[in-house]
């Protein structure tokens, strides 16, 4: 994955959870997308650690 397609991503996902924050969770901008990614991110380590394949192979592709 090169960096623009790792920008892009980024900036998608943050789009993404701030539109979620605005809709439903109505929590300060901050505070919500920080809870959204968060949430997020454990749930990428809970299926990586139940042996789901294809996350990491996929983001060390060179």
């Amino acid at each position: 994955m090169n960096l623009f397609e790792l920008i892009a991503l980024l900036l998608g996902l943050s789009a993404a959870f701030a539109y979620f924050n605005a809709r439903l969770l109505h929590l300060p901008t901050t505070i919500g997308v920080m809870a959204i990614a968060l949430a997020f991110s454990l749930a990428l380590v809970a299926t990586q650690s139940l042996g789901l394949p294809g996350l990491t192979e996929w983001a060390e592709q060179p």
